[in-house]
């Protein structure tokens, strides 16, 4: 552990800070962490912490894990992260936390390969494809929700928004740290869903089934587009099922992470079984 920074402009605050910029996420392959939440979930899912910075009220991580009254730490864990932490004081804290409040812990992590082959499928499988989506705090919730319908994983087809994206994080709360995820194309993930054998349904407000008269197949992935556009093109062929969410009101549609918890989990409901 070292000595306890205080300064919001010490070189080495100014340049973690400089990870909320998606270029820099990129160029260094590293991301924050901030919370402690979800940096519970990024543990317990195996991401390695290469650094971590500490509210200066505490005098480790494990007392701050005490603090809050969360299961203590492996012990060969607890080293490491005693090895990677830098106290800092509330200033310095300030200049990492995102937004008005002030995390006790900011974590920077290693960034992972997120590749198709993430994901495994199983028999019963359902996978959720987010096509283009733009607001990471979507992107989140949708992710978030995938982990409590129990998906087997999550695919970001020709993303906008990044999935090291803090809104993201925090929206998932950590889930994203547990879910498998894969990045790829369109093209590169209709070819694997299609490979796999999946049962390919997007969501579009101008489909004529509505999801609840549709049959899921025991491999489901549920695909759904951006907030401004939609569905890319690759998305709106006559071969994939179309369904839509029926809409009763004034509004003709709702926020893309509602429309993706009704569909995952009518389908995880309703998944047929393979014979």
């Amino acid at each position: 552990m070292t000595e306890n920074i205080t300064s919001p402009h010490n070189p080495r605050i100014k340049q973690t800070a400089k990870l909320r910029e998606r270029d820099q996420r990129d160029e260094r392959g590293l991301l924050l962490i901030e919370h402690l939440r979800e940096l519970r979930q990024a543990i317990d899912g195996g991401i390695e912490i290469v650094e971590l910075y500490l509210d200066e009220r505490y005098e480790s991580i494990a007392e701050l894990f005490a603090d809050q009254q969360l299961p203590p730490l492996d012990e060969s864990l607890r080293l490491h992260l005693d090895s990677v932490t830098v106290v800092a004081g509330r200033a310095a804290m300030e200049k990492l936390s995102y937004g008005d409040r002030i995390s006790p812990v900011v974590a920077v992590a290693k960034q992972w390969t997120c590749e198709l082959n993430n994901i495994t499928p199983l028999d019963r499988s359902l996978v959720l494809v987010i096509d283009s989506v733009e607001k990471p705090g979507n992107l989140g919730a949708m992710v978030r929700t995938a982990d409590a319908v129990g998906v087997t994983g999550v695919i970001l087809s020709d993303p906008v928004c990044d999935v090291w994206n803090s809104n993201a994080i925090r929206a998932s709360q950590g889930a994203i740290f547990r879910v498998p995820i894969a990045v790829a194309t369109a093209v590169e993930t209709q070819a694997w869903l299609e490979n796999h054998q999946f049962q390919i349904a997007t969501a579009r407000v101008e489909a004529s089934v509505s999801y609840t008269k549709f049959n899921w197949a025991s491999r489901v992935a549920i695909v759904l587009g951006s907030e401004a556009g939609g569905l890319g093109a690759r998305w709106q062929e006559s071969t994939l099922h179309g369904i839509h969410v029926p809409m009763r009101g004034s509004v003709d549609s709702l926020n893309v992470s509602v429309t993706a918890a009704i569909l995952m989990y009518d389908a995880q409901d309703r998944m047929t079984l393979p014979s």
